[in-house]
């Protein structure tokens, strides 16, 4: 198998938590770290690759026939140094999630990951989760796997503003595939849809979530 890394480097202000705007500091590290990977320095013409461009089409839009409701806290074990969530650790924030909705999936393995941390999420908050789910059974291609998006919303905020976090999982059967809808299904500019829903609105959809099919869950099964 070949694999393809992509890299940012973000340097960060602990004391802010903000973006790092001491260039001078940044190109000391900068510096040694494009000599050793070989890549020149960049000249701010280059294209930004988008990530849904990154992943085959699948020809039809993320369509998940139920969707579930629960709640989540952020633990500490789930944070960095800090004590903000490390994206690794996302896929047990999602284990917790299955186990809490009973899903049907809930001992498979995660195969395929895609996530959108949109906002800072630190140990002890809370989130209302509503978690959307397509079966392997009920996809019409009868695909190996239940693909699964999270939608995080914090407690403390309200409206659209509170999403904080949208996941999307592959749970199955290996090797696990993204494609160009189920990662533009997590993108920010999804959130009104998936949230609209999720607080009792119509079922909407667009080239990348059709939401017409699915039914919220009265509990967990």
């Amino acid at each position: 198998a070949v694999c393809t890394g992509r890299f940012n480097l973000v340097m960060l202000e602990v004391k802010t938590m903000s973006v790092l705007s001491d260039n001078d500091i940044y190109e000391k590290v900068a510096v040694p770290l494009r000599a050793t990977l070989g890549i020149p320095k960049p000249t701010g013409k280059e294209g930004v690759p988008k990530f849904a461009r990154l992943h085959p089409s699948r020809g039809r839009p993320f369509c998940p026939g139920k969707m579930f409701r629960t709640e989540s806290s952020i633990m500490l074990s789930d944070c960095d140094m800090y004590r903000v969530i490390f994206h690794p650790q996302v896929v047990y924030v999602c284990e917790r999630v299955n186990f809490a909705i009973g899903a049907s999936f809930r001992e498979e393995s995660g195969v395929a990951i895609y996530a959108n941390l949109s906002k800072p999420a630190s140990a002890g908050d809370h989130f209302h989760v509503y978690v959307f789910v397509e079966e392997a059974s009920d996809a019409p291609s009868g695909s190996a796997q239940s693909r699964v998006l999270y939608l995080f919303v914090s407690s403390r905020g309200t409206g659209v503003s509170a999403c904080t976090m949208a996941v999307f999982m592959q749970y199955g059967d290996p090797p696990g595939a993204l494609s160009s809808e189920e990662v533009g299904a997590c993108a920010a500019t999804k959130f009104p849809l998936l949230h609209g829903f999720a607080t009792g609105g119509a079922g909407k959809a667009d080239k990348d979530i059709d939401l017409s099919r699915c039914e919220r869950a009265t509990g967990p099964r």
